[in-house]
């Protein structure tokens, strides 16, 4: 290496290493104006990242230091198929950071792993434009940044497992671009590979758009005299992209069988003249100081002004032949009329309608647009000044004509100042690129210029950046730390839950918390209890845990909100935190410890992990699902060979003398209408007949429910449950004569009028205790679990069901008395495991469908991969020796040496 190529690289290294620190330090500082920690005490978690990618962060944290299996989760959803949650959620490298940060510094892990993808999504798209189109100069840095702080990113940094797909996403590109230029090889196939390995979802987009721009590339091969050269190369393409996703088998096959039963499968084709928005619209999105949309909205394309003034000179470069240009104005096209169409779009989902946050894969266009500005700017010295101020005309006409259309303030005139402001300040610099030969070789002028236009291109970026940040703080705001794992009860449950564990010598004790921080409380704080959120978790078992009473999404989410204790008992809940102040009076549970954010009770009837039942409990799945779901639990509970008549149901009336009016429906007496006309609040009530325990439900027909509240005796005891559509209150012990209060919020003058379901019941504590101590004389004994298996021994009285609480996720192999069986269900949910009449040994073992036969593709790649390496090599070595022989022998010849 000589002293000029070593400068270069050391250059690049430190462009490089500037690529990474400028978006990552002005992404934070906008941040820091609003308190993000350490500057404050704020937080970047939420929505999903609130709710699902933290908890389950934690969880990974606690696998990794407890070295737990990552096949299976016990933590969440009553036991959870772990590893398509870990290749959607958590594969990142960089999520392996969580091994150093504890529960209570779950948002400091947040931070660290959001700062480090952005630093190095610039860092790789630096690496794209200067490996792969040959100009290295300082711009480089700012279109990374572009790049790693677009509105795509400004608006989904919150989803940060897609982020990892914008870093490997310039890599794969990369490589494709050299495996097309110069027949290398191994770029393309790793950084595919781990693109898909990292988070398979996002990388799917980049995958398609990878297809695309192969054509784009191999187009300079569509001529007469090159179609095998064409072919050549598209069949090399095509070979490597299949043998990366063959080494990314092990993640991408267990990951195929484990979608095909959640909710993303299934969905309907949409019809050929759906539209979205106008294409006017689509294309405003281009434009500075446009609000990221992150729930729904228009595309998130933003990526400068440059590289828009830039793309005339794109099409008359006279380096790129018609075909080229042709296959690149296509593309864009293309892009933009995906937005357009609905079947488009719904094909770049993967045939799939997604659940809000619409257009995910914007971000190609995003790099397809970069791209191409970066390799127009040369073009600028040769054609003039003319190509960008038409364009810069074009574009301000264009902003205008929106701004005074859509007859917008504030932002929108702000909009068409800074637009007109910055292309003015584009022009001026662009036209110093346009003198004269003599002044462009003086080195001052050249710096100057570049100078220039670096430092437009960055006050650019930092106000479409700052005002982006602005504008999500209005709607999504960073909340407090202390709000999340960083508090006094946090830290309180926490330590009693580690204390729970300990005492009983069982990491897997069922510990429920109430009210939650999140949906998924239960991987939180690693409590093993009922609630999951998850977009890997099947959807079979979502009906049936919404018939029993417990809030859903209806989608890949239920909620412990609150429950029964029979329901509690059954899936083997054994500890419930309750707030310090509820009004909520425990009889069927013992209060065991209070701290000062929270009260423990203990549930003594909570059932082991694994109890016989009566054949007839997979007659649910056949029977007809009652409306009432404290019906429905008395009838699984009955079919499953317990006491009938656990619930002896009440009836609630209207109460009129306030609120909203409100009748009976129908004859069953629990169902009402309601019209928010005179109030938002429907009023019931009923008065208890007896001194028991009594529970409330409640699901929502078409009158728009918002939440739900009640009273206590008298009015003098409030409580709160949280759900909106359906819902399920334990109101603990009242006393006989004592008024239950319950309301219902349908917003005022939001919902005309409607109907809902109430149902009140009181628990029959005989029938109750009676069910349970049947259940406990055939219960398992010698219980063992691990993080992915189960095992115990059980008497069963008669042929019948071993009922286990938790799911029947596929990739449970049981075997009863060493011989494999095959697990049946109630209902799609709870395992049962059918038995003989005697004595049996119970074994289970979890397992992902397709991970071995996944782990075995990719092994056998990767070593197929390995020895034609190096086959290759000692080809190679021995193509040089001979040649090296020949040359040797010619010239023994040439001056007469007799070797002999």
């Amino acid at each position: 290496m000589n002293l000029i190529e070593r400068d270069r690289r050391r250059v690049l290294r430190r462009d490089c290493l500037i690529a990474f620190a400028l978006p990552l330090l002005i992404f934070y500082i906008s941040y820091v104006f609003y308190g993000l920690f350490p500057f404050g005490n704020r937080h970047l978690l939420t929505i999903d990242l609130y709710h699902q990618y933290a908890p389950f962060l934690v969880d990974y944290g606690q696998k990794l230091r407890s070295f737990d299996s990552l096949f299976f989760s016990w933590s969440g959803g009553l036991g959870t198929s772990f590893y398509p949650l870990f290749t959607y959620y958590l594969a990142s490298p960089i999520n392996l950071i969580m091994f150093i940060f504890p529960r209570a510094f779950v948002a400091e892990g947040v931070l660290f792993i959001t700062l480090a993808k952005i630093g190095l999504m610039g860092a790789s798209f630096h690496c794209l434009l200067n490996y792969g189109f040959r100009k290295r100069d300082s711009i480089s840095v700012i279109f990374a940044s572009f790049y790693a702080l677009s509105n795509f990113v400004l608006a989904y940094s919150w989803n940060i497992m897609w982020l990892d797909t914008l870093i490997m996403f310039p890599l794969a590109l990369l490589g494709l671009i050299r495996l097309v230029r110069y027949g290398e090889r191994k770029l393309y196939v790793i950084s595919l590979a781990l693109m898909l390995m990292f988070n398979y979802y996002s990388a799917f987009f980049a995958c398609v758009f990878i297809a695309l721009y192969a054509f784009v590339l191999i187009s300079n091969y569509m001529s007469k005299n090159s179609w095998k050269l064409f072919f050549s190369k598209l069949s090399q393409i095509i070979t490597l992209s299949f043998l990366a996703i063959l080494l990314a088998a092990v993640v991408l096959l267990p990951t195929i069988k484990a979608l095909s039963i959640t909710s993303a499968a299934g969905d309907a084709f949409p019809g050929w003249g759906q539209f979205s928005e106008s294409m006017f619209d689509h294309l405003g999105q281009l434009e500075i100081l446009r609000q990221p949309n992150v729930m729904s909205g228009l595309p998130n394309i933003y990526a400068g002004l440059l590289p828009l003034l830039l793309l005339p000179y794109f099409f008359l470069s006279k380096k790129r032949n018609k075909k080229n240009k042709i296959a690149h104005a296509a593309l864009v096209a293309f892009l933009f009329i995906s937005f357009y169409s609905a079947v488009l779009d719904f094909s770049w989902h993967g045939f799939h309608y997604p659940n809000s946050l619409d257009y995910r894969y914007a971000f190609v266009l995003v790099l397809l647009l970069l791209v191409m500005g970066y390799q127009s700017l040369p073009e600028v010295r040769k054609h003039g000044l003319f190509p960008a101020a038409g364009m810069a005309v074009l574009i301000s006409a264009a902003v205008m004509l929106r701004e005074w259309n859509q007859h917008q303030e504030g932002a929108g005139k702000w909009r068409v100042l800074v637009t007109v402001f910055l292309l003015g300040l584009y022009i001026i610099v662009l036209s110093r690129r346009t003198t004269s030969e003599k002044r462009l070789s003086a080195k001052p002028f050249i710096r100057l210029a570049t100078t220039s236009l670096v430092l437009i291109l960055l006050f650019e970026l930092l106000i479409n950046v700052t005002a982006g940040v602005n504008d999500l703080q209005q709607q999504y705001p960073l909340g407090d730390r202390i709000h999340y794992t960083d508090n006094a009860r946090a830290r309180e449950i926490s330590s009693k839950i580690s204390d729970i564990k300990d005492k009983s010598d069982n990491p897997y004790t069922r510990i429920e918390i109430l009210p939650d921080t999140t949906v998924n409380d239960p991987m939180l704080f690693t409590s093993n209890g009922f609630s999951i959120f998850s977009s890997t978790f099947q959807h079979a078992p979502i009906d049936f845990v919404e018939a029993l009473g417990y809030p859903t999404n209806g989608v890949n989410s239920f909620q412990y909100k609150e429950s029964s204790i029979l329901m509690d008992s059954i899936m083997g809940i054994e500890y419930l935190f309750r707030p310090q102040d509820t009004v909520i009076r425990e009889n069927m549970r013992t209060k065991l410890d209070s701290g000062a954010n929270y009260k423990l009770y203990r549930n003594e009837y909570a059932l082991p992990f694994g109890f016989f039942v009566d054949r007839t409990a997979t007659d649910m799945n056949v029977q007809e699902i009652p409306e009432a779901p404290f019906s429905v639990q008395e009838r699984m509970n009955f079919l499953m060979g317990g006491t009938d008549y656990i619930y002896e149901p009440l009836r609630l009336l209207p109460w009129l003398s306030e609120g909203a009016y409100v009748e009976e429906r129908g004859v069953t007496g629990n169902q009402f209408y309601a019209s928010s006309s005179d109030s938002d609040w429907a009023f019931l009530y009923a008065i208890a007949p007896k001194s028991a325990s009594y529970y409330l439900a409640w699901d929502d027909i078409n009158a728009g429910i918002k939440n739900v509240n009640g009273f206590l005796r008298e009015g003098t005891d409030f409580f709160h449950v949280g759900g909106k559509s359906n819902g399920m209150i334990d109101l603990g012990y009242v006393e006989a004569g004592d008024t239950i209060h319950f309301r219902i919020n349908i917003g005022k003058n939001e919902q005309v009028d409607g109907d809902f379901n109430a149902y009140l019941v009181q628990l029959n504590q005989a029938a109750f205790e009676e069910t349970i101590t049947k259940y406990k004389s055939s219960a398992m004994t010698n219980i063992k679990q691990t993080s992915r298996s189960f095992s115990g021994n059980i008497r069963a009285p008669e042929q019948g069901f071993v009922f286990i609480p938790t799911f029947a996720h596929p990739g449970w192999k049981v075997k009863v008395d060493k011989k494999p069986v095959a697990i049946d269900s109630i209902r799609d949910s709870f395992m049962l495991i059918p038995v003989s009449q005697g004595e049996h040994q119970i074994e289970a073992k979890f397992t992902p469908p397709g991970f071995y036969a996944g782990l075995l593709i990719s092994v056998l790649t990767a070593i197929g991969c390995l020895l034609y390496k190096v086959n290759r090599k000692k080809r190679f070595s021995l193509a040089t020796s001979i040649t090296s022989e020949s040359t040797l022998m010619g010239d023994n010849e040439n001056h007469g040496i007799d070797e002999t």
